[in-house]
């Protein structure tokens, strides 16, 4: 993928415009669109990633704030947007996982420490959409790998219930999921309605 430069230009030519005029031809009827992956790269700012890993904005944040654009662009034929995470921190990128306290390389369960992070980065975004995101899908929050023992401790301070309300900080109507695993959808947390 290359750095900084290569992220920001790939950001940059992301035409927005174009993009919803297709989303709203093709008779979609939501947009759910990734900030970020294991990578450690984010489409959008955001400080409170940037002071945790010790980078200027524009290192692994874009300096755009596509989020934002899309949303701009996809109001235009009210087509709603969801923004898509993965439930822990980028794995890929061992500055940041050096930063989070957290395994390279593999999903593996969060601890308080990085869970306190997550959740900080996450309401940042919510805060700064606000009623213009409708909804959050958090994914890898699987059974097989015990990912989800952290965050189904209600006895721990930050859980899954922490990072929701962190997602709802902007708009407590958005609609929050996370992924359990694959095949049929199934509920994955008895805290269904928060």
């Amino acid at each position: 993928m290359g750095g900084s430069k290569e992220w920001n230009e790939a950001v940059n030519s992301f035409n927005a415009k174009r993009f919803a005029e297709q989303v709203n031809s093709a008779g979609a009827r939501f947009v759910m669109f990734t900030l970020g992956q294991n990578s450690g790269y984010y489409c959008s700012p955001n400080f409170t990633y940037d002071s945790i890993i010790g980078v200027k904005p524009g290192e692994l944040c874009s300096k755009r704030d596509l989020p934002k654009d899309l949303i701009n662009a996809l109001n235009e034929y009210n087509i709603p947007l969801i923004l898509y995470l993965p439930a822990n921190p980028p794995n890929n990128n061992r500055m940041a996982c050096e930063k989070f306290h957290y395994p390279c390389g593999k999903d593996t369960v969060t601890n308080q420490y990085n869970q306190i992070i997550l959740e900080n980065m996450i309401r940042e975004w919510s805060l700064r959409y606000g009623k213009d995101v409708k909804g959050w899908w958090f994914d890898g929050l699987y059974e097989w790998n015990n990912i989800r023992s952290t965050r189904m401790n209600m006895s721990l301070s930050h859980n899954i219930s922490t990072q929701t309300l962190a997602a709802k900080a902007g708009n407590k109507n958005s609609i929050v999921t996370y992924n359990s695993s694959f095949g049929k959808i199934r509920a994955n947390t008895p805290l269904w309605r928060l």
